[in-house]
């Protein structure tokens, strides 16, 4: 039965693939896709949902299935290159030296931002570290949910 409503799909990582790869953000997913040609933004829910992303499409009437099977496509493509990546960067951090569990999550988490940003992320961090040891508040964002 048909309900009106909004033409809009929402999504997250499977609690299997929360649990195993906790330092693998949802926002990475987005940015892959952005660098692909979607907009897909990763949103947090309200502290009342217990920190929930959820990754929002809105589909369109005129939306091809050939474009929805690629879009598919390229969500499964680009999680699973970020699982690789996230294995791969875990065998190499576990051996090169004695770290702590959170300290090699954190590792992990920077180096895949910086490989799907095309190194971004760590030029935004720098301009964040900046702004903050010059005592300026941080500046209003205007952008909201649409």
């Amino acid at each position: 039965e048909f309900k009106p409503g909004f033409p809009v799909v929402a999504f997250r990582f499977s609690k299997e693939v929360r649990d195993k790869y906790p330092e693998l953000p949802q926002e990475l997913l987005s940015t892959l896709l952005r660098k692909r040609g979607y907009i897909i933004p990763n949103y947090h829910l309200p502290p009342s949902e217990n920190d929930k992303e959820i990754l929002r499409v809105v589909v369109r009437n005129s939306l091809s299935l050939n474009l929805l099977e690629r879009l598919i496509q390229d969500i499964t493509g680009a999680t699973e290159l970020l699982i690789k990546a996230a294995d791969s960067i875990a065998d190499y951090v576990s051996t090169s030296g004695e770290h702590t569990d959170v300290e090699n999550r954190e590792r992990i988490h920077k180096l895949l931002a910086a490989i799907a940003s095309g190194g971004v992320a760590e030029v935004k961090e720098e301009k964040h570290k900046k702004d903050n040891h010059q005592g300026s508040k941080n500046k209003k964002s205007y952008r909201g949910t649409c």
